[in-house]
C-alpha cells in the first residue's frame, strides 16, 4: 500500500496557508499606481443632488485629479449611479 508523503512547512514559516496572496498581472500595477497626476489641484464641481439622477457611469482610464472611488463617491453623492463595467 502506497501513502504520499506528508506536507511539511518551509523552514522558518509557522504557517504558510495563511500568508496572503498577491494578485497576478493587472492587479500588481494597481497596488503599485501613483496618485493622479494633479490630484486636489482642480475645483470639485457643485450640483444639487440630484442633478446625475438617472444617469449611469462607467469610471475608465487615469483619472487627472481625483481616485477612482472619489469620483465615484461625487457621482453617488449627486444621484447617479456607477457601474462596474460596461454591460
Amino acid at each position: 500500500v502506497y501513502t504520499a508523503p506528508q506536507k511539511r512547512p518551509l523552514a522558518g514559516c509557522s504557517n504558510t496557508a495563511s500568508a496572503p496572496k498577491r494578485p497576478a498581472g493587472r492587479g500588481r500595477y494597481f497596488l503599485n499606481r501613483a496618485a493622479p497626476p494633479r490630484h486636489g489641484e482642480k475645483d470639485i464641481p457643485q450640483g444639487s443632488e440630484t442633478c446625475l439622477q438617472g444617469f449611469r457611469f462607467v469610471i475608465s482610464g487615469v483619472l487627472e485629479s481625483l481616485e477612482r472611488d472619489e469620483a465615484a463617491q461625487l457621482i453617488e453623492r449627486h444621484g447617479g449611479t456607477v457601474a462596474a463595467g460596461v454591460s
